[in-house]
């Protein structure tokens, strides 16, 4: 049962392995190369915060303190507390003019409210995650006041 729970964040970071380049994100390779973070409260459609300065985001990934997440089984009665939509520019190829200034989401996190626990969407696939309490406090205090 507990191979089922792995299994799919095993293929999420094998995907994103694949992308290749190091990352100070750690096992998510791709959150620090976003170029933008949407902040966007529960119940709403328009982000209130759009982080795009480099050292925004990556305080914001040093303060989710991915060493300590792991999988896990959401309680009942989580209340969401918002979404964070990491995007980045796609890259261009070889045989493309331009790579355009369409922002791609590489994934979503869905925090809940006074709960250690988050949401991880990507790449078709969701994850619930445990995270550390000091996380989860700075995350949605900070965030989602």
């Amino acid at each position: 049962m507990r191979l089922f729970r792995l299994l799919p964040l095993m293929l999420f970071l094998l995907l994103c392995g694949c992308q290749g380049g190091d990352s100070a994100a750690g096992s998510l390779p791709d959150l620090d190369k976003a170029q933008e973070v949407r902040v966007i409260p529960a119940g709403e459609t328009a982000p209130t915060q759009v982080l795009t300065e480099k050292s925004q985001i990556e305080a914001l990934i040093l303060a989710m303190d991915l060493d300590h997440w792991s999988t896990a089984d959401l309680p009942q009665g989580l209340r969401p507390a918002g979404t964070l939509s990491f995007t980045q520019q796609p890259t261009q190829t070889v045989w493309q003019k331009e790579a355009g200034d369409e922002l791609r989401e590489l994934c979503q996190i869905q925090l809940y409210q006074d709960a250690p626990y988050l949401t991880l969407t990507a790449l078709g696939l969701s994850l619930d995650v445990a995270i550390s309490e000091q996380a989860a406090q700075e995350l949605t205090h900070n965030l989602f006041p």
